[in-house]
């Protein structure tokens, strides 16, 4: 079985297992590994695994570079060529790069390395993956590229409550222990205004979960680390691009809906109620698809809608061709939208029925 790590610009890197077989690697939501990079092709490359080692076949019309496991030089890599793929290997399509990261069943020479003299052996590799439920592979697929992964292991912990006011402190390389004190980390996290969920040991140092709105907050996040890099590794979740993985979601389930916020893990959706069955299926799809995602929640101001509907009617008629007369003189039918938001679907003498998003709701007339 072949491991395959993914490391693209303003993501957490993912590792993908690839068994015996020809694979294909592109934009399009056909292939067996879908990269949503603006310079990647619909069908980019194929990959073909064997007992003998594994081969990259480029499209006819697609090209890269080659970076060798054993070598800084990059070498490009033609569209229609093709080239043998060994460990530590990093082909590169853009902002995204793949590494082969696991082993080839039988030709020692695709193998992973042997252990280091000192008895050591190298990293293991972790596999993370995305569960879907309900959405369907469609989403599921596209949610793994835009987001990164998922976080495992037990439910991430409530943001640590650190002092707001807690001293800065310097973390140089001679006056820390090789493995820093948890609360000094965390003291340095909180001077630097850095709050953390998840916090645990990882490695010869501490990681934990970041939450912030956009790439350029993340970036600002790394670069205010300073002294504290080398001893906490964060692993972030950028809303924005939650918010693009969870409108893969809406769109397959309630393509009406909108989102209308997402700030630190939460969602707020609009046009669809939140008593309706669509929405709690909306909201399991949405938590058990989106890693990150922490709650969901339904704007109800459609009573407000519904209101604003019954204030502009002034009469209807109900009879074999049935309208509705607004106050403004216009006349409105079945079909037509007698709002922004509001499409008319029935018209009966003292009520009237309209669809709001996904829901449809009964106005009672004066």
């Amino acid at each position: 079985m072949l491991i395959v790590k993914i490391i693209s610009d303003g993501l957490e890197d993912r590792f993908v297992s690839l068994v015996e077989g020809v694979h294909i690697v592109g934009s399009s939501i056909d292939s067996d590994i879908v990269l949503l990079d603006g310079g990647i092709d619909p069908q980019h490359f194929s990959v073909v695994v064997s007992p003998e080692g594994v081969a990259v076949e480029m499209s006819a019309d697609s090209s890269g570079n080659l970076q060798r496991s054993q070598g800084e030089s990059v070498e490009p890599v033609d569209p229609g060529s093709s080239f043998q793929w060994a460990w530590g290997d990093t082909l590169i399509l853009g902002g995204t790069r793949i590494q082969m990261q696991g082993d080839v069943l039988r030709n020692p020479a695709f193998a992973a390395p042997a252990p280091d003299s000192d008895g050591k052996t190298p990293r293991p590799f972790r596999i993370k993956l995305v569960g879907s439920a309900a959405a369907g592979l469609f989403a599921a697929i596209l949610i793994l590229t835009q987001v990164g992964a998922v976080e495992t292991g037990e439910a991430q912990a409530a943001p640590e409550a650190v002092e707001a006011e807690a001293p800065a402190i310097e973390m140089a390389d001679n006056n820390l222990p090789d493995k820093p004190d948890r609360q000094e980390v965390l003291a340095g996290l909180a001077a630097r205004g850095i709050t953390v969920a998840g916090f645990a040991p990882l490695g010869e140092g501490w990681t934990g979960t970041v939450r912030v709105a956009t790439q350029s907050e993340r970036m600002r996040v790394d670069a205010s680390l300073g002294a504290l890099a080398p001893y906490f590794t964060p692993r972030f979740f950028v809303d924005d691009r939650l918010a693009a993985a969870a409108e893969l979601v809406i769109r397959s389930i309630a393509p009406k809906a909108v989102i209308e916020s997402v700030a630190n893990g939460e969602i707020m959706v609009s046009g669809i109620a939140a008593d309706v069955p669509k929405a709690e299926m909306l909201r399991d799809n949405l938590m058990a698809d989106v890693p990150g995602l922490q709650s969901v929640s339904f704007d109800n101001g459609r009573q407000e809608s519904l209101d604003m509907v019954g204030d502009k009617i002034a009469g209807t008629w109900a009879g074999k061709f049935p309208y509705v007369l607004l106050e403004d003189g216009k006349t409105v039918r079945p079909g037509e939208e007698i709002s922004k938001d509001a499409l008319l679907i029935q018209v009966h003498q003292q009520a009237i029925i309209v669809e709001i998003g996904e829901s449809r709701h009964e106005v009672k007339l004066q």
